[in-house]
């Protein structure tokens, strides 16, 4: 905030100060009307908070703004006749300590929540798919243990209502049974169901997301019986579930996991899809041509925010990955490192039509025009 823009609130503050002086020492000899006081203060309080946007990081123009109900309260106590001037000292004191201290401590709030935003940090991952049947149970007694104390940690450092602790957890925690293949019966994985239940309680204890990986690529490949036109937005092949029609792997995958959590009684909490994506080599589905038919539905469903059939509206999703990566393990695949939208060089391997409407224009997050 520079100069021209502090110098209209600290005038105010100056007038404030002297007309809050002169009250203050009128009342000891003749009663003023409570009414004048509030008037007074309150308006010039709320034009000089306004003026200088608190809280700011500057601690020292919050206390600057501190010095407004500091008068206030002289006038108030100045107003309780008979007064000695000594008790009126002590008493505003009394008051300029508390009041400077819930100042601070709001101040100290605010600042930190700044800070996390100033770098875009909102989310801590604790791992990454800990609970894949491929580790043989490795991390399925460490992962809870090691959310616990992040999220503790941040909550200690006070960031704990800006930052949160997840745990991203690939899409075979939970299925449906053989016998009722659809999403309204979904239900956690019975081998892990007591870490999953300590999990999504401690998340919903600190208002923080469920985070869910969905490849309907590896849905397909590792299933014959996911037809090919099910892993796409566009695709003509449906599930029909007690009269809800489901036409995508994606759409039927999300929902499973809000039955899942309905179950555990927790259906209503925030969800977010930390993964998704389609990798452009290494597998007989994995080109090109099929990564942008993926994407440019995925994209199109996203900015129309109209959800699943269980969870309507806007949901939060991030797509995997950026770019190709050349020492990545290929032990599930050679398509493990290609799942990028760009190539190892940095080009673009196809266009994204992100711009093609304003509400499409805002997913990708630092991207502008069209990826050509």
């Amino acid at each position: 905030m520079d100069t021209a823009e502090i110098m209209p609130a600290l005038a105010v503050l100056a007038v404030h100060f002297l007309i809050m002086a002169i009250l203050v020492v009128r009342s000891f000899c003749v009663p003023i009307p409570k009414f004048s006081t509030y008037t007074i203060g309150s308006f010039s309080g709320g034009f000089a908070v306004k003026q200088l946007n608190w809280p700011e990081p500057d601690l020292s123009i919050q206390h600057v703004i501190l010095t407004i109900l500091y008068c206030c309260l002289s006038g108030y106590v100045g107003y309780q006749k008979p007064v000695c001037p000594p008790f009126v000292f002590l008493a505003l004191v009394l008051a300029r300590f508390f009041v400077d201290l819930i100042f601070e401590k709001a101040g100290l709030y605010f600042n930190k929540a700044k800070q996390a935003q100033a770098i875009l940090l909102i989310y801590v991952a604790v791992g990454n798919e800990p609970f894949l049947t491929a580790y043989n149970g490795s991390f399925i007694n460490l992962t809870y243990p090691a959310l616990f104390n992040i999220q503790t940690a941040l909550n200690e450092a006070g960031v704990g209502d800006f930052i949160k602790a997840t745990v991203p957890l690939n899409a075979d925690v939970y299925n449906s049974p053989l016998d009722n293949q659809v999403p309204s019966a979904g239900r956690f994985r019975s081998d892990i169901i007591q870490e999953i239940t300590q999990i999504v309680n401690f998340l919903a204890q600190n208002k923080a997301p469920f985070t869910v990986n969905i490849y309907p690529f590896l849905s397909l490949r590792l299933s014959s019986d996911v037809p090919f036109d099910y892993a796409f937005f566009d695709g003509q092949n449906t599930v029909n579930d007690n009269g809800v029609i489901y036409t995508n792997v994606f759409n039927a995958s999300f929902d499973t996991l809000v039955a899942s959590l309905n179950v555990l009684n927790h259906g209503d909490m925030e969800l977010i899809v930390g993964e998704v994506g389609w990798p452009t080599d290494g597998d007989k589905n994995a080109n090109v041509q099929n990564a942008e038919r993926f994407y440019s539905g995925l994209l199109q469903w996203l900015s129309n925010n109209i959800g699943t059939p269980m969870r309507k509206g806007y949901i939060e999703v991030y797509l995997f990955g950026f770019i190709d990566e050349d020492a990545k393990s290929v032990a599930p695949g050679n398509f493990e490192r290609h799942w990028g939208i760009f190539k190892f060089d940095g080009q673009p391997k196809f266009p994204l039509p992100i711009n093609h409407q304003e509400s499409m224009s805002k997913l990708l997050k630092n991207s502008k025009g069209k990826i050509n």
